[in-house]
């Protein structure tokens, strides 16, 4: 089976201390015990989610060697990612109409 190239895992809050570092402030996070219904996330949503919410409690490795050393591919570094994503969603937010803060 193969899996695409993977960074290796880390925590919620190593990604939090990341996008806090790259931006430059700490972030304000809320961590929920179970899944809520909130916000655009109604009941229904919420239910089907439920599921699959035991992945947010238990560590998941992706392994993508395999993949990696027969097609010379590798994983783009996770601060790579990181930075790229909030490069573009700083650029989206500037826009007439994009979000503010």
């Amino acid at each position: 089976m193969w899996h695409l190239p993977t960074a290796p895992a880390v925590s919620t809050t190593r990604i939090h201390e990341l996008v806090a570092a790259l931006v430059g402030r700490p972030l304000r996070a809320e961590v929920l015990p179970e899944p809520t219904p909130n916000a655009v996330f109604d009941e229904q949503f919420m239910a089907e989610y439920a599921e699959m919410f035991y992945q947010h409690r238990i560590p998941q490795n992706m392994v993508s060697s395999a993949f990696e050393e027969i097609f010379g591919r590798r994983p783009t570094p996770l601060e790579d990612g990181l930075r790229t994503t909030l490069a573009w969603y700083g650029a989206l937010a500037e826009q007439p109409g994009g979000r503010q803060g």
